[in-house]
């Protein structure tokens, strides 16, 4: 129980950096997208500004959401292996 519990939360810390990280690029990219709004010269300029960042922004959450999944799928797995390799164990010795 203590090693599943060990490998949960570290697990679970690492899924939490993924979220900090990917937060912290999404917050970055829309500081970055504002100050080049402000340097825009014409609408035209700031509608290709805004199409631009929209499609980095989409292929940017695209990716942090497959790490992220792959982030859970990981600590699900490695939660549950201790847990069920110890119960077959268990039930292995009592039949």
């Amino acid at each position: 129980m203590q090693e599943t519990s060990s490998k949960a939360a570290a697990g679970f810390r690492e899924y939490q950096l993924k979220v900090v990280t990917a937060t912290q690029a999404n917050i970055n990219a829309m500081f970055e997208f504002v100050q080049d709004l402000l340097q825009a010269e014409s609408i035209s300029e700031m509608a290709k500004l805004s199409a631009t960042h929209s499609r980095r922004q989409f292929q940017m959450m695209a990716e942090q959401t497959r790490e992220l999944a792959a982030a859970a799928q990981k600590l699900a797995t490695q939660a549950s292996l201790p847990l069920t390799s110890g119960l077959g164990k268990d039930f292995g010795q009592m039949s």
